[in-house]
């Protein structure tokens, strides 16, 4: 099964760095040991989405964390899908 899950939006809510607050998130990539999240703009006429990676490890607590990367809300899901893969492999290699 591909990690692609379509339609797959919650409503949460998630504070960034900057104390804003993002009200919905778009699942793009969800793993046994990591998902991937899409945070909509926080601020209107905003349309860069940030990325939430979600690594939840076996036995032990999820932890959160905003990407340094920008998604513009035009981006087609190939796009998406090769920024997001290169920030996570980048993040997950920072750890090694």
């Amino acid at each position: 099964m591909s990690p692609l899950l379509e339609n797959s939006q919650t409503t949460m809510s998630y504070a960034t760095s900057s104390n804003q607050l993002h009200e919905n998130k778009k699942r793009i990539i969800e793993t046994g040991l990591y998902s991937v999240d899409l945070l909509t703009p926080c601020n209107p006429g905003h349309t860069a989405c940030q990325v939430l990676l979600t690594v939840h490890p076996p036995a032990q607590a999820a932890t959160e964390h905003i990407l340094p990367v920008r998604i513009n809300a035009l981006s087609t899901k190939t796009e998406i899908l090769k920024k997001v893969s290169k920030a996570v492999q980048d993040y997950f290699a920072q750890g090694e």
